[in-house]
């Protein structure tokens, strides 16, 4: 283990072109406190999350923006959903939808409104060409946001330039007991419990949330679903009865369980957020910015032009791998052969529509490479050089769920010193951002946090780190 002591406090540019000291061993002491890591299972151990001394800013007024056109996009899928509802969508639907567990497409086709009402989502943003754009939805765990209000508070004790503050802890307990008023909640301070599955990698941020709402008067409880019962009108952990749930656990791991069983009926029994696996599937969205791009399909989904605008604007060029899957369905005149045919791997990021972590993407320009030819052998079962061609096919005949081809983003990157568990290291970095925003209730969760990486798939999984996220006006 390095001795943090020994470090020099490195100089760090500031955005108005000045100069601050970065106390290593105070932010390795507050990161540590904080429990900004990655817990292990297997021998209870934590692991350090890499942490970036230089911040990733974004400007009040374009965070503002983003925003806007966020929840605007995040409306449509509502529209969306309802349409894909309709029986002349079923094959559409079942394609779209088939990399889901049985029990995740229980709500796909049960009123849409009961899956609508989210306490916050994340909406994961890359940068191209200087603009920001959203790659990517998450409505089940839209984690990081106790990780984010930690690194900024953590960096700037030790040193780091800070203005204004981070809210994200605080803004999802707002949401959180808002939906539960707007549903018929009257408890002016309302239990919660945390739903989890046992050993969750994510635990030392569930931790902080339980301190921080408890500290705040809101008695918080982790609990895995073995653990939580329903008696009445209440939840029970341990005989301990509580108001409202938190769900930071994947649907399919509730199927069994009491807890999948009320989940159904969520607006009643207060659990949050419902089942929406199906929102954050990669076709979904790649199937909003198809629909976006065809006049006739957005005046049968009812966007308006304000929605067209921002889908158009702020989601890259995405489709469905497979263009007859979904073009014949649409009335469109697709061709598998054209598809196949008419991609430029360099430019394009290939996206498994169900799964998470960023283990089952492929940027197109590695395609040769050692290290991704072996994940596709790997993947798809098959021996030798896996070619396009070859993939296309599996995809289309063997892979349970589809994929997605969308527009490579150009990436914000710059060289930044990193605090790892080996001390202070030099990465050539790729940094993205992501947003919090909720629905159903008044906007409450407005605020973001930021990943780095020396690959351009930026996720912690996969050895990225974390930044200190800051809005600023007029760069201060």
């Amino acid at each position: 283990m390095t001795d943090f002591r020994n470090l020099k406090s490195p100089q760090v540019h500031s955005r108005n072109k000045g100069v601050y000291l970065i106390d290593c061993q105070i932010l390795r002491k507050e990161l540590a406190r904080r429990k900004v890591a990655v817990f292990n299972a297997v021998d209870a151990s934590w692991s350090a999350i890499p942490i970036a001394l230089t911040p990733t800013t974004v400007e009040a007024s374009e965070w503002e923006s983003l925003e806007h056109d966020g929840r605007l996009i995040f409306g449509v899928f509502l529209k969306v959903l309802r349409w894909l509802q309709c029986p002349s969508q079923n094959n559409l639907a079942k394609n779209l939808f088939d990399g889901l567990s049985d029990f995740e497409k229980e709500f796909v086709t049960s009123d849409s409104s009961e899956c609508w009402g989210h306490v916050t989502i994340r909406m994961d943003l890359f940068w191209h060409h200087g603009n920001i754009k959203i790659i990517e939805v998450n409505c089940t765990i839209p984690a990081m946001q106790a990780y984010s209000d930690n690194v900024f508070n953590a960096w700037a004790l030790a040193g780091g330039e800070v203005h204004g503050e981070s809210r994200n802890s605080e803004q999802l307990l707002e949401s959180l007991v808002a939906m539960y008023r707007l549903d018929g909640g009257r408890l002016a301070r309302p239990r919660i419990v945390i739903l989890h599955r046992e050993g969750d990698s994510q635990l030392g941020e569930l931790l902080w949330f339980q301190k921080e709402w408890t500290a705040r008067g809101f008695e918080t409880l982790l609990a895995d679903p073995t653990r939580i019962s329903r008696m009445g009108d209440l939840w029970v952990v341990d005989d301990t009865p509580c108001d409202l749930v938190y769900r930071h656990i994947f649907a399919f791991r509730l199927s069994g369980h009491e807890a999948g069983q009320q989940i159904k009926k969520n607006r009643n029994c207060h659990m949050y957020n419902p089942i929406s696996a199906h929102f954050e599937a990669k076709a979904f969205l790649a199937l909003v910015s198809q629909l976006a791009g065809d006049q006739r399909l957005a005046a049968e989904v009812e966007m308006t032009e304000e929605e067209i605008s921002a889908i158009t604007n702020r989601v890259p060029q995405s489709r469905i791998l497979g263009r007859d899957l979904v073009d014949r369905t649409l009335g469109a005149s697709g061709s598998d052969k054209r598809d196949r045919m008419g991609i430029n791997l360099s430019s394009t990021v290939l996206k498994r529509s169900i799964g998470y972590g960023g283990h089952q993407v492929i940027m197109g320009d590695t395609w040769r490479t050692e290290d991704t030819q072996t994940n596709l052998r790997q993947m798809t079962n098959m021996e030798g050089e896996i070619t396009f061609e070859k993939f296309y096919e599996w995809v289309l005949e063997h892979d349970d769920s589809l994929w997605i081809i969308q527009e490579r983003m150009s990436g914000a990157r710059r060289k930044t010193q990193v605090l790892t568990s080996h001390g202070l290291e030099i990465w050539d970095a790729f940094f993205d951002a992501s947003i919090f925003i909720n629905s159903r209730t008044a906007p409450i969760c407005r605020g973001g946090v930021s990943r780095v990486s020396t690959s351009p798939i930026v996720n912690i999984g996969k050895g990225g780190g974390l930044a200190p996220f800051l809005i600023v006006t007029n760069g201060i």
